[in-house]
């Protein structure tokens, strides 16, 4: 018997075929791109001026710029809003009353009264009751005011800024006679010593300014006499109490009357 060997022969097919992926399109030549168009801000119902809602930045759209801002705000014949000045910032808020009643002054501040003997540039110790019956007891640590205050205000011409009381380790729950006096003194020593201060510190730029030198320069020695002599030149002849009265135009604000 003889055997007779075959081949086989496997062809590929001509055609073959092309799997699409969903959402291709079926000819690649041919797509034409999509332009892509952001969607648009969301609308929030609020308050409008001047044609700018008031809702957040997330309303606005993404090319906003400041100038963008400002040409919409004030556009046309707008114009912004007048500023007053006699509001918040630029105005003063007024204060309810520290006493829902009238104040009563007591009678050795009263300038009403004139009982009080005192020199304003001197320590309270100095000052002198010219009641006879009261003259030998404790006025000094009286109540200031009836009703009691903790802490009241004193404007005088000698001093531009307004003098702030407050109730002292004398009566925690009152301010007395002395605090009154003991803040004018210090207050006048304070203003003094400042005023001091700045003419100082004027000088000494000058001198840097001249001399190039920039070393520091301390403050002098001031001694208590020095003061006394500047609060003296400071006041000039108006230097005895002549009382307190209540401020015509500021409420629990009182008025220092010196001659």
């Amino acid at each position: 018997m003889r055997l007779e060997s075959t081949t086989t022969t496997y062809a590929s097919p001509r055609a073959t075929r092309v799997l699409h992926l969903r959402g291709s399109p079926m000819n690649p030549t041919q797509a034409t791109p999509r332009s892509y168009t952001p969607p648009a801000p969301p609308i929030r119902s609020s308050a409008t001026y001047g044609g700018v809602s008031r809702s957040d930045t997330s309303a606005m759209p993404s090319h906003y710029t400041p100038a963008q801002s400002s040409q919409c705000l004030w556009d046309g014949a707008q114009s912004p809003p007048p500023l007053i000045h006699r509001l918040s910032p630029y105005g003063r808020v007024p204060l309810p009353h520290m006493v829902g009643g009238p104040i009563e002054l007591n009678t050795a501040l009263s300038s009403t009264f004139a009982t009080l003997g005192y020199d304003i540039t001197m320590p309270p110790s100095t000052a002198e009751c010219r009641d006879p019956i009261r003259a030998h007891g404790p006025w000094l640590y009286e109540s200031a005011t009836f009703p009691q205050m903790r802490s009241l205000t004193i404007r005088t011409e000698v001093l531009e800024r307004p003098i702030i009381v407050h109730a002292s380790s004398v009566n925690h729950n009152a301010v007395t006679v002395w605090d009154i006096l003991a803040a004018v003194y210090h207050a006048l020593r304070g203003a003094v010593i400042e005023g001091h201060r700045h003419s100082h510190r004027s000088h000494r730029r000058s001198n840097r300014q001249t001399h190039n030198n920039r070393e520091h320069d301390p403050y002098p020695q001031v001694t208590d006499e020095d003061i006394r002599a500047m609060v003296n030149d400071f006041v000039g002849s108006s230097r005895y109490w002549a009382g307190l009265s209540p401020s015509s135009s500021e409420p629990d604000v009182w008025i220092l009357h010196v001659r």
